[in-house]
């Protein structure tokens, strides 16, 4: 459980900081202005950070499982959209959509953890590994 929460994890760190990354080539494959440059960089942590308290909300009243697994479903759809937008507004709708399920999925991680793992000892390491998986995963894009 804990390796499939980390990679869930993993993918919405990771993608929080690799635009930094590839912007220059997408500003000049897609022929994206400054304006929309700055649009595709920020609607994830944008939309991401505006949703997470009501996401969380919502793992609280459903299961966090199955808002993790709804979570991770929506970024993997989002993910193909954006990889094959085939305009800048595309892409923009597609990080929104992303962002929606990193948001799904983020406090779902924790809460499976803090579930899954009732011996205090075993909840301790579990959360240690949750911390560097996320500070790792933004990490390591941006240390190239």
């Amino acid at each position: 459980m804990l390796t499939a929460v980390s990679l869930g994890l993993l993918l919405a760190t990771v993608d929080t900081s690799i635009l930094y990354v590839v912007v220059p080539l997408l500003t000049d494959e897609l022929s994206a202005s400054v304006s929309e440059s700055l649009w595709i960089i920020n609607m994830y942590p944008l939309v991401m950070t505006g949703l997470l308290l009501g996401t969380g909300t919502l793992g609280d009243r459903f299961v966090h499982k199955l808002v993790f697994q709804i979570g991770i479903s929506a970024f993997g759809i989002a993910s193909l959209l954006e990889a094959f937008s085939p305009n800048v507004w595309v892409l923009i709708v597609a990080r929104a959509l992303l962002a929606v399920g990193a948001a799904l999925m983020l406090p779902a991680t924790l809460a499976i953890v803090r579930f899954t793992f009732e011996d205090e000892d075993e909840r301790n390491v579990a959360i240690a590994v949750w911390s560097s998986v996320s500070i790792g995963g933004i990490a390591f894009v941006t240390g190239r």
